[in-house]
């Protein structure tokens, strides 16, 4: 099982993983973590808080939390809205751990109304690529990298 497979199938169970310097916890209901959990969670400790530390800042649970279609990230890290779609890809490459507005193919109108967290990138054939992102059900989602703008965010 990979490090992203295994963070989904927390996500699936409802466990929240947090992350305080070198130390991986998580918050989980009642009877969820089984051995079978415990075991994951220490063979993949050191992956699970390499993923955590990538994706959000310090201690920012909420950011690791489930992520929904509906689910809003603070307001100082995305847009008041989306920007219209470009009609092509621009900017530097998209990776993991980046948001991006997804559009839609038949009017490239947003698809959302909140970006997503892109978890896994794949290249289909050369040059043209697909970015995994979590649906509501924490599974990962392709959508074509061609129709995904990335979240400016300000430098301070």
């Amino acid at each position: 099982m990979t490090t992203i497979e295994v963070f989904h199938a927390l996500q699936a169970r409802d466990i929240q993983l947090t992350v305080d310097a070198d130390r991986l916890a998580y918050d989980a209901p009642e009877g969820t973590v089984t051995e079978e959990v415990l075991t994951l969670l220490r063979q993949h400790k050191a992956a699970l808080l390499a993923l955590l530390t990538q994706l959000v800042p310090a201690n920012d649970v909420a950011a690791i939390a489930p992520r929904t279609q509906e689910a809003r990230p603070s307001q100082e890290h995305v847009p008041p809205s989306p920007p219209l779609y470009p009609g092509h890809p621009m900017g530097t490459p998209l990776r993991p751990g980046q948001q991006v507005w997804l559009y839609r193919w038949d009017d490239q109108t947003p698809r959302f109304d909140a970006p997503v967290t892109i978890m896994q990138m794949r290249t289909l054939w050369p040059g043209e690529q697909d970015i995994g992102w979590c649906n509501a059900a924490g599974e990962v989602t392709w959508h074509s990298a061609r129709l995904a703008v990335a979240v400016e965010t300000q430098e301070a």
